[in-house]
């Protein structure tokens, strides 16, 4: 499919829609999202942490907020051995 020609409608390009999240809440919700806590490079050596920090993601006006902050994050790190469960 083009990009450029989507109009929207999934339905009579032959997919279904199986899940959806709207973000209607000011929260994310728990049952469908988690936060992975890592500072281990997220599996592929990356150079950060991943944290559970509001001011990294958070919902606001419908939308899910994912935001990437220069920060020093306090907590375990050096390993997967001390990264928490």
């Amino acid at each position: 499919m083009d990009a450029n020609s989507y109009d929207g409608d999934i339905t009579s390009k032959g997919w279904e829609l199986v899940w959806s999240d709207e973000f209607l809440n000011n929260a994310v919700d728990s049952a469908y999202w988690n936060h992975e806590v890592n500072c281990w490079g997220g599996g592929n050596n990356e150079q950060e942490c991943y944290v559970a920090d509001a001011k990294n993601s958070f919902v606001s006006n419908g939308l899910l907020n994912i935001v990437a902050l220069a920060d020093n994050p306090s907590g375990l790190v050096g390993g997967p051995e001390n990264d928490p469960p």
